[in-house]
């Protein structure tokens, strides 16, 4: 009796060492599939939450830019700090203390309220902490919104977290941007809408319809002796390596009453107090000059006369 009773024993034990082992097993396999599970969607959530904070800051550059332009022109001046201005229109929704109502919906806190409210739906815990925002360029044709930012993100049950520090970047493309120099130097009277030249060349031979052609659509083109569209929005006619400039067409200023200036038609210099010597050039109007350096870089040389 002793040796059944033993070897029942035994078999109990065993059956239940095997249901602990067994659920030991499928607790720790259970816990690692809901941990995974987590981690999962938490890292989609992250995704799109990084993916929708580039579009916000898009839209958040897009309507800053427009009202320092437009403040700038209806006040007469140019910006003093183009990233100060930003930084007051994407964290306050203010422009030199007054609020802008076409901010709404586009600053720094409207958008954590939207992330936190998406959020919420995932069972997820998110924090923007130590924004830091500026302006800048890096090509010609677009201004970069550059936001640095900790990123915490945290499962409601901490199972999972997620924390790091990340560059945003978002382009907006002054394409069709009305040039603050134009703006400035006539008043208001007289807009000039940035577009880039299809024209990479502007003589043919004895030809120079494309330099006709260009000036008369009063196009832009890339040239590292022109201010960049933010030199421009902040008065600077500094060259820098992402500048653009236009031919002024003088017509355009004599329609509206604008005195017209007999000097160099490149934008900056004709709406500055610079008057480099400049020619007339041959199969071109006789109100268009141009500066003998950018006789060199329009391909210009052999064209030229009338020099003063």
């Amino acid at each position: 009796m002793n040796r059944k009773g033993i070897f029942f024993t035994l078999i109990v034990i065993s059956a239940i060492s095997l249901f602990l082992i067994s659920y030991t097993f499928y607790k720790n396999y259970s816990d690692r599939s809901s941990t995974h599970d987590r981690i999962s969607t938490l890292n989609t959530f992250i995704f799109s939450i990084e993916e929708n904070l580039e579009r916000q800051m898009f839209i958040s550059g897009f309507r800053s830019l427009f009202i320092m332009q437009s403040e700038s022109v209806e006040q007469g001046i140019y910006i003093q700090n183009a990233t100060y201005s930003f930084n007051e229109l994407f964290f306050n929704g203010s422009y030199n203390n007054i609020e802008q109502p076409i901010m709404i919906g586009a600053t720094f806190s409207d958008i954590q309220e939207a992330i936190q409210q998406k959020a919420g739906k995932v069972n997820a815990q998110i924090s923007l902490t130590n924004p830091q925002i500026h302006l800048t360029q890096t090509d010609p044709w677009h201004v970069d919104v550059v936001l640095d930012i900790n990123l915490e993100a945290r499962d409601q049950g901490n199972l999972v977290s997620w924390n790091k520090t990340q560059k945003y970047i978002s382009k907006i493309p002054i394409k069709d941007f009305e040039d603050p120099l134009y703006l400035l130097n006539t008043g208001g009277i007289v807009t000039n809408k940035i577009k880039q030249t299809p024209f990479n060349s502007f003589s043919n031979g004895s030809s120079i319809s494309n330099l006709n052609n260009h000036t008369l659509n009063r196009y832009y083109k890339a040239s590292i002796q022109a201010p960049s569209y933010l030199n421009r929005l902040e008065g600077s006619n500094s060259a820098s390596e992402f500048g653009i400039e236009s031919l002024v067409y003088i017509p355009q200023l004599s329609n509206q009453g604008i005195t017209i200036q007999d000097k160099s038609v490149v934008d900056y210099i004709y709406f500055s107090n610079n008057n480099p010597v400049s020619c007339r050039i041959t199969g071109m109007p006789s109100w268009f000059k141009i500066d003998q350096a950018h006789i060199i870089e329009y391909n210009l040389t052999g064209f030229e006369n009338s020099c003063s």
